[in-house]
């Protein structure tokens, strides 16, 4: 029983830290609110819009996204959100000497105008991506706050330029804001340096565009007015997906679902196993000890004191068991390191919640035994040895 009971720990101990885990995924702060926010990514190159064309087409999509009933506000970027598209670049850094390998380079997107406000980011300094920048003007960029940390450090950087490096082409862009960092990719890890550029202004051509529209409202009807403007505009034009953040942050979480419900199913099941045993030990012994019990009570032994007695007895086997399931749960709380978000591996407060829990359950099952035990009656026990 002690055995059963040391093993039922580390399993209710993972199951607590992937629950944690789960809870904090689905909490994380994103750097911008995931509510009544939809994605649509279109790709105009399967109807045949070459790249200036591609650009005056989004723009136009944008300025009609934004006539919408219930549509707060509307831009577009290339990579989007949780899409799995990313670039990156090698790059070189104004006034930055490089101190090794790793930071050569930095990823980067292509977006609309007034991106990071209807993503309601916080710019920490400088200015949002607007109309006014066009191809004719002076190119620009927006960096994120890593980006600001690792290259600039104590440095201001506007008005500084970032020159982006690919094959033999070199393309350099002055930077004009710092926004708070976002979780565009990945809900888990630190964010990375990230840089932001007009896609009037481009640092490659890309086959396709994600549209993200603040709604005001539900964003149920606002989903299928975008796809009945898109078919009116061309109905050539490719609808890879339309859906809203929440959905897809979720998908991203899929995995961390499946593996909590696992390990609570295995931890609820450990739980019950540990208790029907030590129910059915203590029983057996009650049953065996009737004559001793009997002649306790004849002799003036109170209720409470059997009772007493046999949980005391019983407590030897859970505490033995748990100092050993605390050993096993710690060495454990190390292979799913690698799965935790927010919460440490041997984290004390889930430790001491599994095995509170499997106290509580330990003292129900030892109870319903003793408290059987102290009803004996010395006379029937008697005869009946």
């Amino acid at each position: 029983m002690a055995a059963q009971l040391a093993l039922s720990l580390p399993l209710l101990a993972g199951a607590g830290l992937l629950i944690r885990t789960l809870s904090n995924l689905k909490n994380v702060d994103l750097g911008y609110a995931r509510e009544q926010l939809v994605v649509a990514r279109v790709d105009a190159a399967v109807a045949g819009y070459e790249s200036p064309r591609r650009v005056a087409l989004y723009n136009e999509l944008r300025e009609e996204f934004k006539r919408l009933p219930g549509v707060r506000a509307a831009s577009y970027s290339e990579n989007g959100l949780f899409s799995g598209h990313d670039s990156a670049d090698e790059i070189e850094v104004e006034g930055y000497t490089r101190k090794g390998s790793g930071d050569e380079g930095a990823r980067w997107d292509q977006v609309g105008p007034e991106y990071f406000t209807m993503l309601k980011v916080r710019l920490l300094a400088g200015r949002d991506i607007n109309e006014a920048d066009q191809a004719g003007a002076p190119k620009v960029c927006v960096i994120n706050e890593s980006f600001a940390k690792q290259f600039f450090a104590n440095r201001n950087p506007l008005g500084m330029r970032i020159t982006t490096i690919y094959a033999d082409q070199r393309r350099v862009h002055q930077i004009v804001g710092v926004a708070q960092d976002t979780r565009t990719h990945q809900l888990r890890g630190k964010v990375r340096p990230r840089y932001f550029v007009p896609l009037t202004q481009p640092l490659g051509e890309g086959d396709g565009t994600v549209f993200l529209v603040r709604t005001a409202t539900d964003p149920a009807p606002v989903l299928k007015a975008i796809e009945a403007t898109i078919r009116r505009k061309d109905p050539a034009i490719g609808i890879v997906h339309i859906d809203v953040i929440e959905d897809r942050v979720n998908r991203r979480l899929a995995q961390d679902q499946i593996m909590a419900r696992l390990a609570a199913c295995f931890g609820l099941a450990a739980i019950l196993l540990a208790a029907v045993g030590l129910y059915g030990v203590l029983s057996y012994g009650v049953a065996r000890r009737r004559s001793e019990i009997g002649i306790r009570i004849a002799l003036g032994a109170l209720p409470r004191r059997i009772v007493g007695m046999i949980l005391q007895e019983a407590a030897v086997t859970v505490v033995a068991g748990l100092v050993l399931g605390a050993g096993l749960a710690y060495a454990g709380s190390r292979w799913i390191a690698s799965q935790l978000y927010g919460v440490m591996p041997n984290d004390p407060l889930t430790l001491a919640s599994a095995v509170e829990l499997l106290i509580l359950i330990a003292l129900l099952a030892a109870y319903l035994p003793a408290r059987r035990a102290s009803r004996v009656e010395p006379m029937t026990a008697l005869r009946q040895d």
